[in-house]
């Protein structure tokens, strides 16, 4: 009896040290390829996520400075009032341009309701997102170019993204 089993165990070799070293190395590097992957797909995300809402703040604000263009011409007033070269913070709770002297001077706040907002005054409970919004207007010309920079931080790395267009008298 036990010869028989000597017998069958020499016919199937089992495997060596070496060849399970290779297999756990040829499987290690495999996931860690995937680690990688999931990792990069996770930052790729949350980049994309940053940049459709700067594309989305710029919008609002070019749409507020053409809203006063807008309300301009409906009371029959000249289109361009409050509308001044410069550079400008806007909300859209208060459709008016704010003075700014930078980018810094317009951070955007979450209120209750977690809406983007650029309030006049900060109240004690609000929370700052990572985004600032300036307007810049050159008014200089018979049109007026608006233009939206947005900057966001994520990960220690500073985001900008713009938006350009032209305004004009319709009339």
């Amino acid at each position: 009896m036990f010869k028989r089993l000597r017998t069958i165990s020499r016919c199937h070799p089992a495997f060596s040290i070496i060849e399970i070293m290779a297999v756990l190395l040829i499987v290690s590097l495999a996931m860690i390829g995937v680690a990688n992957l999931a990792v990069q797909s996770i930052q790729a995300q949350t980049i994309n996520r940053g940049s459709i809402i700067a594309y989305q703040l710029a919008q609002e604000g070019i749409e507020i400075v053409r809203q006063i263009r807008d309300t301009n011409w409906l009371q029959g007033k000249n289109w361009k009032d409050g509308i001044n070269s410069g550079d400008y913070c806007v909300d859209y709770l208060s459709p008016t341009l704010r003075v700014a002297s930078s980018l810094n001077d317009c951070p955007l706040y979450f209120n209750n309701d977690n809406w983007y907002y650029s309030p006049v005054t900060v109240a004690a409970n609000s929370r700052r997102s990572n985004f600032k919004r300036l307007i810049s207007i050159n008014a200089a010309t018979s049109s007026a170019s608006v233009k939206a920079t947005i900057t966001w931080n994520d990960r220690d790395k500073v985001f900008t993204y713009e938006v350009e267009t032209e305004l004009y008298d319709w009339k």
